[in-house]
């Protein structure tokens, strides 16, 4: 079984340093100045060699620092387990134009905390998962689309809701929907440089070009009612 964790974050241009602004976070990073910790997601402590991402999630903060726990229940864990090894963590965040969830990056082989730990390389920043296999996808990279629930593409209710981590690709899925999404997403994933922090950008695949956003324009105009009659009468709108 190949284990899928997917968690939705703020966008940022290389989340290696805090003089970014993120954007389209959660409640926390919007609500307050301090640094945000998911900033450092896919920065290498230089000792360690490994990389450390945190993970919001419907967390609750006390003194600025997320406290939430992760239900690695969920992960094939028991209660008891304090993390759980081997899992590979999708990160995915809202375009800042497009208002569109795309993948900006990937965890390989994780081990995933069930309470937040402090990072070595700065202790006051958070984190949920490490590893020292990542693809971080440069901004100019980022194509990959995560479909928004009223789209129709997943069965409800699946997908993310107030919840920012997903676990409905947690191995196969019984939906066909859910199933076909996934194996599109491991093909993708497979198709990534293993190489931290340099992503090829595949040939012919810009959804962010005019004509990706012109088809995106186009399917919303055709799912509405009275130009789908349109459609069907006379074959085009």
């Amino acid at each position: 079984m190949f284990d899928l964790l997917l968690c939705r974050t703020a966008w940022l241009e290389s989340y290696t340093n805090f003089d970014e602004a993120p954007t389209g976070g959660h409640s926390y990073i919007n609500e307050n100045e301090g640094p945000a910790h998911e900033s450092l997601n896919f920065k290498s402590d230089n000792k360690t060699g490994y990389y450390y991402a945190y993970l919001p999630h419907n967390a609750r903060f006390k003194d600025g620092v997320g406290n939430a726990s992760i239900h690695l229940e969920k992960s094939g864990a028991t209660r008891r387990d304090e993390y759980i090894d081997g899992i590979t963590v999708v990160i995915v965040a809202p375009h800042p134009i497009l208002n569109r969830l795309i993948v900006i990056g990937i965890y390989h082989d994780v081990r995933v905390y069930h309470k937040p730990q402090p990072r070595p390389d700065n202790p006051g920043i958070r984190y949920y998962i490490t590893s020292a296999n990542i693809i971080s996808i440069p901004s100019e990279n980022r194509y990959f689309q995560f479909p928004k629930k009223r789209e129709g593409w997943f069965p409800r209710p699946a997908g993310f809701g107030q919840n920012a981590l997903w676990y409905g690709l947690f191995g196969p899925a019984e939906e066909p929907k859910l199933e076909n999404y996934r194996r599109r997403l491991l093909r993708y994933i497979a198709s990534l440089s293993h190489s931290p922090l340099r992503t090829p950008k595949p040939k012919n695949a810009d959804p962010l070009s005019f004509e990706e956003r012109l088809q995106i324009i186009s399917t919303r105009i055709e799912r509405r009612s009275n130009v789908r009659k349109l459609i069907e009468t006379n074959g085009y709108c």
